[in-house]
């Protein structure tokens, strides 16, 4: 209630009390989340980008700190995020499917935090690592986000047709 009434200071602490508390990591991993959410609407997108990394960190699918290795891991999941979207989409369940929804919600948080940050530069790939779960878990929030990302990057690199004839087609 306090995050939808705009007790931001107040939901922060209730959210790093419960973080505090030691949970599993698919339930930290749901807070950090939420961390990352009330940092974004306050405007600070390095904190929001630490929230999510420590929550990537508690599902153990960190984003690498190294920009080249960053960029490899993230281009290398695009082939497995087609194949998943082709072969079986929308197939996890059961524990699959939440630590999937973490992992999409997570880097979701952390692309709205690099328009917060001086990060811009990551989107894309936050974009492109965020595929693969999201295309596992199949229609979503979190996958119509990340397809808005792609949408976005891919019109801002001037191919905006291709992306909107692409788009009907997913409809």
């Amino acid at each position: 209630p306090l995050l939808r009434t705009g007790g931001l200071a107040p939901a922060r602490g209730q959210l790093d009390l419960a973080l505090e508390a030691g949970q599993d990591g698919v339930r930290r991993a749901s807070l950090h989340a939420l961390v990352a959410g009330v940092h974004v609407m306050e405007g600070d997108g390095d904190a929001a980008m630490a929230a999510a990394r420590l929550g990537l960190e508690a599902l153990g699918r960190p984003i690498p700190r190294r920009l080249p290795w960053l960029v490899l891991t993230s281009v290398a999941r695009l082939v497995p995020a087609v194949v998943v979207r082709v072969v079986r989409f929308g197939r996890a369940t059961g524990t699959r499917r939440q630590h999937d929804l973490r992992e999409a919600s997570l880097l979701d948080a952390a692309m709205y935090a690099t328009s917060y940050s001086s990060q811009e530069m990551l989107l894309p790939l936050l974009a492109f690592r965020a595929l693969l779960p999201a295309n596992r878990v199949g229609h979503s929030r979190q996958r119509a986000r990340v397809l808005i990302a792609l949408g976005v990057l891919a019109a801002s690199a001037g191919l905006g047709r291709r992306v909107g004839a692409a788009a009907e087609r997913e409809a």
